[in-house]
């Protein structure tokens, strides 16, 4: 097996997450046009506190129109020798996401099993 890590990927998500989004969501508004109706003179603070929640409904805003989220995923890199290649796979649908080609010191570890295994056959 090849090394294990956790990796941000999209997901879908179930229609139950959706509504939580799309609640989160209006709260966020809700919350925006409350700073926004504030009177009181627009600080350093106040301009930061108003991009943190534009951040928050940009993000919510995308997920709840697009239903995917990113999220930690476990994944694991399998060497594929024979073609040079490594696969990223999601342990949890087993799906590849990306291949990329091996690295030189990857590509070495490959040539030094194949020296080995002739080494051992003679």
């Amino acid at each position: 097996m090849g090394n294990k890590y956790v990796k941000d990927l999209p997901c879908v998500m179930t229609d139950d997450e959706k509504r939580l989004k799309g609640i989160a969501l209006a709260q966020a508004v809700e919350e925006k046009r409350a700073l926004d109706a504030e009177k009181k003179e627009f600080s350093e603070e106040h301009k930061s506190r108003v991009g943190r929640v534009d951040t928050r409904i940009y993000r919510l805003s995308h997920e709840v129109t697009t239903g995917r989220e990113t999220r930690s995923v476990d994944c694991a890199e399998y060497e594929r020798y024979p073609a040079h290649m490594v696969d990223l796979v999601r342990l949890d649908s087993g799906e590849v996401v990306f291949s990329r080609p091996m690295r030189p010191d990857e590509l070495q570890t490959s040539m030094e099993m194949q020296q080995g295994g002739a080494e051992e056959g003679h």
